[in-house]
Formats: C-alpha cells, sequence, structure tokens
C-alpha cells in the first residue's frame, strides 16, 4: 500500500471520526511520489537507508491497520480517545516524512549532481549498457537519458566525467537518429539537434564516421558530441529536474 494511500487514508479516517468538521487534508501527491521513487528506486546501488525505510513504511502500514480495526470495533473508545489517537497517528507520520526527506536529499546529494544553472540532476552510471538499455534503465528509476542541448551543460557534464572511475569515456545521451533519415538527431522529448551545430559536436564526426543507415545515438565524448550504434555498450547519464 503506498506511502501516499496510507497518509490520505490516516487523515481522511481522522476526518471521519471528528465529524467532517474540516475539510479533507491537500495531500501533496507529487512531492510524495517524488520521495518515494528517490528512496525506493534511486540509482543502482542498494543503499542501507533505502533498506531501513522500507522496513519503516511496512512496519507502520501494519501498526496502522491494526489501529484503525481496533479503533472500529472498539466500542468503549470514546470520541476524544479516537480523535487523540488519530492525531498523534498523523503526528507520527508527518515526522517520518521529515525524517524521509532528509535522507533522500543526503542520497541524492551523494549518488547525484546538480547543475545549478539548469536544476537537473543527473545520475552517473559506469555500467556500460546499450542505448536502448540505458533509456529504460534511466526511466525505471524516474528519470530520462540526458539531453544537454547547450555548451554549457556538456561542460558541466564533462567536470564530472572527467573524475568518475571508469574504464570508458563515452556517455549516452538522449538524442538518436531512430526513426529518422540518415544522420538526423533528435533528443528524447522530440527537440532536433542539428548535426552542423559545431558548438555541440566534435569537429569532423560526420566527415570521420560518413554515412550510415543503422541506428546511430549521440555520446558526450570529452565536453562534445560524437556518435555511436545504439547497440553498442557505454556508459550512460540519466537527468530530472530537482523539484525539492
Amino acid at each position: 500500500m503506498p506511502m501516499l494511500w496510507l497518509i490520505c487514508f490516516v487523515l481522511l479516517f481522522s476526518a471521519d471520526a471528528t465529524a467532517k468538521e474540516d475539510d479533507n487534508p491537500n495531500c501533496d501527491a507529487s512531492a510524495t511520489k517524488y520521495l518515494l521513487n528517490q528512496v525506493l528506486t534511486i540509482m543502482d546501488e542498494q543503499d542501507s537507508a533505502i533498506f531501513k525505510y522500507r522496513n519503516l513504511i511496512s512496519n507502520a502500514q501494519n501498526d496502522l491497520k491494526s489501529e484503525i480495526n481496533q479503533l472500529k470495533l472498539d466500542g468503549k473508545n470514546s470520541k476524544d480517545e479516537m480523535q487523540k489517537m488519530m492525531l498523534d497517528l498523523k503526528n507520527e507520520f508527518q515526522n517520518s516524512m521529515k525524517e524521509l526527506a532528509n535522507d533522500v536529499v543526503a542520497i541524492r546529494n551523494r549518488l547525484g549532481v546538480t547543475n545549478p544553472l539548469n536544476g537537473k540532476i543527473y545520475h552517473f552510471s559506469t555500467n556500460g549498457k546499450t542505448w536502448e538499455q540505458s533509456k529504460k534503465h534511466c526511466e525505471q528509476i524516474g528519470m530520462r537519458l540526458a539531453s544537454a542541448k547547450t555548451p554549457e551543460e556538456l561542460n558541466f557534464l564533462h567536470q564530472t566525467i572527467k573524475v568518475l572511475p571508469k574504464t570508458d569515456n563515452n556517455f549516452w545521451l538522449s538524442a538518436s537518429n531512430i526513426g529518422q533519415k540518415g544522420l538526423e538527431f533528435k533528443w528524447l522529448d522530440g527537440d532536433v539537434l542539428p548535426n552542423n551545430e559545431s558548438s555541440l559536436w566534435h569537429n569532423g564526426v560526420f566527415n570521420n564516421y560518413g554515412k550510415t543507415d543503422d541506428n546511430v545515438c549521440a555520446v558526450i565524448y570529452v565536453n562534445k558530441l560524437r556518435y555511436d550504434r545504439c547497440g553498442s555498450h557505454h556508459n550512460f547519464i540519466c537527468q530530472f529536474f530537482n523539484v525539492l
């Protein structure tokens, strides 16, 4: 049972217990979903904090179910006792979510890199995958393959790549010619990546590689773009926009 549903249920039940004197609480679905996505599926590492909060959430769910069933079945509890118990549960969950948010920020800061110029957070993976596998991996952790559309963003990524332990200096980005003609590239969001933009592409990359009928995808190499067959194995970069 997702934490969002659980929290909403607690607050709604509390409202019923007080004869609906207050409006239903406004549960911030996007923020809660963000927190859970980051804690339960964050990156490749099996971080101990993730397991800690998986157990915390599971135990809290079971405890809450027992408390609610007891409240429903026990007619001896007065209305005041019921309200107090529900308020205590509400406060307990709010405190847990604050602790959870703090741990998420700590994990995010350790595993991700924030670009203050555009508000994006990036995850760098040095586990070599094909472009399609990289794309799928990013989506599974609530992110997307990165789209570095400016020289400034490419330079920012390069500064991080330089210090990463790795055996391959190529990192997949989201642009490809899949579904296009020849060497026409598009980013995953549909924006065109011009192949004559010298500030983004390495000099001579199209002359050296020539024409191809293969599906080719963009990689960042040093601080500019080049391309390779999408079935090749390279590192990759995921991104999402910072909402915290």
